[in-house]
């Protein structure tokens, strides 16, 4: 992994061969490390390396970025859709959907075609609250241990364990 100019060259050829002949949209991790000859480690480190997310975050936002364009551009059923990005339950789906963007596929959809503004309102809202979230769990942990050493509590603080952070 030394030289990353040999391997990374071919890596993303062949990673957007795969999304323009569809291919991608039915891939998971394990089906990426085959295909690309990786191991799931390796597989992280490039995509960390040169999309600041993993394989499956990657996979994730791809998928369902084609599945809200199928939403808004054709008739389509949810469960069409939900095949057609490679899930086989179409309630996995519904539900990964609404957790991504606050509201079901249908929401979106007709949501979308009345009012974008709205849709892309709840969508912001819906990442303003998931990044509040992350922010306040290190921000509790920084006001303990701050308030800890200000009044010279660091023994006491030792003692305790650092939570797992994202």
């Amino acid at each position: 992994y030394a030289n990353d100019s040999l391997t990374v060259a071919p890596y993303l050829i062949f990673l957007n061969q795969l999304a323009q002949s569809g291919e991608l949209l039915t891939c998971n991790v394990n089906d990426l490390c085959v295909k690309l000859g990786y191991s799931r480690v390796q597989l992280n480190l490039v995509f960390k390396k040169h999309f600041g997310i993993s394989p499956h975050e990657y996979l994730v936002e791809y998928k369902f970025n084609h599945a809200k364009k199928l939403l808004v551009n054709t008739n389509m059923t949810v469960s069409e859709i939900a095949y057609c990005i490679g899930y086989s339950n179409p309630m996995q789906f519904y539900a990964t959907f609404k957790k991504l963007f606050g509201v079901t596929p249908n929401q979106y959809r007709k949501i979308k075609h009345t009012s974008p503004r709205l849709l892309n309102k709840i969508i912001k809202i819906k990442s303003e609250i998931e990044e509040f979230k992350t922010m306040k769990k290190k921000r509790v942990f920084a006001v303990l241990l701050s308030g800890a050493l200000s009044f010279g509590a660091l023994t006491a603080c030792s003692a305790l364990s650092t939570p797992n952070l994202p």
